[in-house]
């Protein structure tokens, strides 16, 4: 599995649609999680290395991962800001030798171990925080106990690896991403088992679909509506919805295709628990390229 062609970040409620628009139908599934942490770059390291969150993810790990000669990494990274997607999620990674082809990859930047960085406070405890809800997410989206489905790397004797760090307790990671569960709610997760597989993720696959996408999440298309046209209003919906949703001008359209359809089965789910449908949004700035 290949790197994405432009890595996307997501804040955790973003993170958290997108997934629930993911089909696995590429002959791969995740059966458990391996958390990992960096150890180098630091967090201070991280956070030196540039203004914006891309010129930090540009001097780090996308260019870390590709600098080993790797095909593949983890699959997301938990930043204190955000949280990047690296490697496509509907395919295996590269992460763990023990059990690499079963687990969906969740790396943190920073060096948890005792006298390095924080895990209970400041910048650690975003990264913490992301990656709870990354595994909250995971364990909604295929039904998971917490408890049974997290390693950490360094239970990998062969690989010799510390990760996530001394001051990472599973522990305490179990009863946070539990307590997430809680705090969503039982119906809301059956709601999105329920919903996810038809009728609120419609596959995004040609320009209409796009369209109908857009148009029921409040973005207009234009007075003839899904009418298959690329023309300019529907570009320009593209765009905002583009903008709205952090994706990079000019990125990678299997990202941006993920994430409207993850949008979209959040706007369902909300039907379907009498929530309203968000307001028309505007943007700047890039196309998307039709099949």
């Amino acid at each position: 599995m290949p790197f994405c062609t432009h890595p996307t970040h997501f804040t955790a409620a973003e993170f958290r649609i997108a997934v629930s628009g993911l089909k696995y139908a590429k002959g791969w599934k995740p059966a458990s999680i391996t958390l990992h942490n960096t150890g180098v770059p630091s967090l201070a390291q991280w956070m030196a290395m540039g203004a914006t969150a891309q010129e930090r993810w540009g001097g780090a790990l996308n260019n870390y991962y590709r600098g080993l000669g790797w095909h593949a990494g983890p699959h997301v990274v938990c930043c204190p800001d955000y949280i990047w997607m690296l490697c496509d999620p509907e395919q295996d990674g590269v992460s763990v030798s023990c059990w690499n082809h079963e687990t969906f990859a969740v790396e943190m930047v920073g060096n948890f171990e005792t006298g390095g960085d924080e895990f209970g406070w400041g910048p650690g405890a975003k990264v913490r925080d992301n990656a709870v809800t990354v595994l909250a997410t995971l364990c909604e989206k295929f039904g998971w106990d917490i408890a049974r489905v997290l390693r950490f790397h360094r239970e990998c004797a062969r690989d010799r690896h510390a990760c996530p760090g001394s001051r990472v307790s599973k522990a305490d990671i179990v009863q946070r991403v539990d307590a997430v569960l809680e705090g969503w709610g039982e119906p809301r997760r059956a709601m999105v088992a329920a919903a996810t597989p038809a009728a609120a993720t419609p596959a995004i696959a040609s320009t209409t679909d796009v369209q109908r996408a857009l148009i029921a999440l409040g973005y207009s298309c234009g007075p003839a509506g899904a009418d298959g046209d690329e023309g300019p209003m529907t570009l320009a919906a593209v765009r905002a919805f583009r903008a709205d949703h952090n994706l990079s001008p000019g990125g990678d359209d299997a990202a941006f295709r993920m994430v409207l359809a993850g949008a979209h089965a959040d706007v369902a789910i909300g039907r379907l628990a009498g929530g309203a449908k968000p307001p028309a949004s505007t943007g700047a700035a890039v196309r998307f390229n039709p099949a």
